[in-house]
């Protein structure tokens, strides 16, 4: 019961985390003989893959993170930011347009014709 859960709430498969663990241990193999970070043919090359499989499948099997976001939220960042006006400004320019409208309403008509044609059309 306790191994079902775990799986549960795991955040990837058992085949990405076996791929995890091969690419990490590869890494760790190729950097130990050389002495230096295995480039992506030599990598394909210990895992017995083609460099496209590589891709595909061993350097996108890390695990997803998840992050708080209190430690990732900021005001002054540009990712949360918005240049959609708020409430309060929709909520007055609405108010003034239906205030223009009842005004220009309420002028004679020739005056109310000039003003739409001046700004409307």
């Amino acid at each position: 019961a306790m191994i079902d859960e775990l799986r549960r709430q795991a955040t990837t498969t058992r085949g990405a985390m076996r791929r995890r663990r091969q690419y990490h241990a590869a890494i760790a193999t190729l950097t130990a003989k050389t002495g230096r970070a295995p480039d992506e043919g030599a990598l394909a090359t210990e895992l017995g893959v083609s460099v496209d499989k590589l891709r595909a499948d061993y350097e996108t099997a890390d695990a997803v993170r998840f992050e708080s976001m209190d430690e990732v939220y900021a005001d002054d960042l540009p990712w949360f930011a918005d240049d959609s006006p708020d409430a309060f400004e929709q909520l007055a320019d609405s108010d003034l347009r239906d205030t223009l409208i009842a005004a220009i309403t309420a002028l004679p008509e020739r005056e109310s014709q000039v003003i739409q044609l001046y700004y409307v059309e």
